[in-house]
């Protein structure tokens, strides 16, 4: 099954940036999220904020 899902590049962006992050903490406290920033940046870390309060957050599973 194919399965095509539209995404603004910040949002894939965020996405992979906040997976890659898990490499060093697990887990999504604030130790998390202080890593996703200096990995992405403040705007990719507040993005990914925000599209997981709002329930719109993509999951990615292996």
């Amino acid at each position: 099954m194919r399965c095509h899902i539209k995404l603004l590049v910040d949002s894939l962006d965020s996405l992979l940036i906040h997976e890659i992050t898990h490499d060093f903490v697990l887990g999504h406290g604030r130790d998390f999220y202080r890593k996703m920033e200096e990995l992405g940046g403040k705007h990719l870390c507040d993005l990914d904020k925000n599209l997981f309060e709002e329930g719109r957050w993509l999951y990615i599973k292996f």
